[in-house]
Protein backbone atom coordinates (compact mmCIF):
# COMPACT_ATOMS: atom_id res chain seq x y z
CA UNK A 1 0.00 0.00 0.00
CA UNK A 2 1.38 3.47 -1.16
CA UNK A 3 1.29 6.15 1.28
CA UNK A 4 0.07 9.15 -0.39
CA UNK A 5 2.25 11.92 -1.30
CA UNK A 6 1.39 14.30 0.93
CA UNK A 7 1.73 12.20 3.84
CA UNK A 8 5.42 10.75 2.79
CA UNK A 9 6.80 14.21 2.61
CA UNK A 10 5.17 15.03 6.00
CA UNK A 11 6.49 11.39 7.38
CA UNK A 12 10.14 12.88 5.72
CA UNK A 13 9.59 16.06 7.56
CA UNK A 14 9.02 15.03 10.95
CA UNK A 15 11.92 12.06 10.90
CA UNK A 16 14.69 13.91 11.83
CA UNK A 17 17.15 11.69 12.50
CA UNK A 18 17.09 10.45 8.54
CA UNK A 19 17.82 14.18 7.49
CA UNK A 20 20.87 15.93 6.50
CA UNK A 21 21.83 19.17 8.21
CA UNK A 22 20.91 21.20 5.70
CA UNK A 23 17.30 19.59 4.94
CA UNK A 24 16.51 20.05 8.78
CA UNK A 25 17.87 23.91 8.44
CA UNK A 26 15.37 24.24 5.53
CA UNK A 27 12.44 22.06 7.36
CA UNK A 28 12.92 24.18 10.32
CA UNK A 29 13.05 27.54 8.58
CA UNK A 30 9.91 26.41 6.86
CA UNK A 31 8.19 25.88 10.14
CA UNK A 32 9.41 28.96 11.79
CA UNK A 33 8.29 31.08 8.60
CA UNK A 34 4.96 29.41 9.58
CA UNK A 35 4.81 30.53 12.96
CA UNK A 36 6.08 33.93 12.80
CA UNK A 37 4.49 35.51 9.58
CA UNK A 38 2.11 38.21 9.97
CA UNK A 39 -0.28 37.32 6.93
CA UNK A 40 -0.14 33.67 4.37
CA UNK A 41 2.13 35.13 2.24
CA UNK A 42 5.10 36.92 4.57
CA UNK A 43 8.04 35.91 4.43
CA UNK A 44 10.41 38.86 4.87
CA UNK A 45 9.27 40.63 7.20
CA UNK A 46 11.83 41.61 10.30
CA UNK A 47 10.14 39.13 12.63
CA UNK A 48 10.35 35.89 10.17
CA UNK A 49 13.90 37.19 9.74
CA UNK A 50 14.78 37.22 12.63
CA UNK A 51 13.13 33.33 13.75
CA UNK A 52 15.37 31.83 10.39
CA UNK A 53 18.62 33.46 11.70
CA UNK A 54 17.88 32.04 15.08
CA UNK A 55 17.34 28.76 13.31
CA UNK A 56 20.89 29.28 11.31
CA UNK A 57 22.67 30.81 14.76
CA UNK A 58 21.52 27.35 16.66
CA UNK A 59 22.97 24.93 13.94
CA UNK A 60 26.20 26.89 13.26
CA UNK A 61 26.69 27.50 17.13
CA UNK A 62 26.44 23.69 17.42
CA UNK A 63 28.32 22.67 14.33
CA UNK A 64 31.32 25.49 16.02
CA UNK A 65 31.35 23.46 18.88
CA UNK A 66 31.64 20.48 17.33
CA UNK A 67 34.79 21.86 14.56
CA UNK A 68 36.78 24.40 16.88
CA UNK A 69 39.42 25.14 14.21
CA UNK A 70 36.82 25.85 11.73
CA UNK A 71 37.71 29.67 11.30
CA UNK A 72 34.96 30.23 8.10
CA UNK A 73 32.11 29.16 9.69
CA UNK A 74 32.72 30.90 12.98
CA UNK A 75 33.12 33.57 10.98
CA UNK A 76 30.06 33.37 9.08
CA UNK A 77 28.23 32.83 12.99
CA UNK A 78 29.86 36.29 14.20
CA UNK A 79 28.65 37.88 10.45
CA UNK A 80 24.88 36.11 11.08
CA UNK A 81 24.62 37.30 14.73
CA UNK A 82 25.54 40.57 13.72
CA UNK A 83 23.17 41.21 10.97
CA UNK A 84 20.28 39.66 13.62
CA UNK A 85 21.55 42.13 16.45
CA UNK A 86 20.75 45.16 13.84
CA UNK A 87 17.37 43.42 12.61
CA UNK A 88 16.65 43.26 16.70
CA UNK A 89 17.66 46.98 16.71
CA UNK A 90 15.45 47.94 13.70
CA UNK A 91 12.32 46.05 15.36
CA UNK A 92 12.93 47.14 18.86
CA UNK A 93 12.59 50.96 17.65
CA UNK A 94 9.76 50.25 15.13
CA UNK A 95 7.58 48.17 16.79
CA UNK A 96 8.46 47.30 20.20
CA UNK A 97 5.34 44.74 21.21
CA UNK A 98 6.45 42.44 18.65
CA UNK A 99 10.26 42.89 19.67
CA UNK A 100 9.03 41.85 22.83
CA UNK A 101 6.98 39.43 21.36
CA UNK A 102 9.53 37.38 19.22
CA UNK A 103 12.51 37.52 21.86
CA UNK A 104 10.45 35.58 24.21
CA UNK A 105 9.39 33.13 21.62
CA UNK A 106 12.68 32.42 19.98
CA UNK A 107 14.12 32.89 24.06
CA UNK A 108 16.86 35.21 22.72
CA UNK A 109 15.98 37.99 25.87
CA UNK A 110 19.32 37.12 27.31
CA UNK A 111 20.97 38.34 24.04
CA UNK A 112 18.57 41.08 23.59
CA UNK A 113 19.79 42.52 27.26
CA UNK A 114 22.50 44.57 25.07
CA UNK A 115 20.52 46.52 22.13
CA UNK A 116 19.63 49.92 23.32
Amino acid sequence: MQLPLRVSVTRSIVNEATMNSKDLLKARSSLVKEAFRKHPTDCGSTSVQIAIMTERIKNLSRHALAHKKDKASIRGFQMLTSKRRKLMKYLKKSDLDEFRRITEDLGILKEARHIK
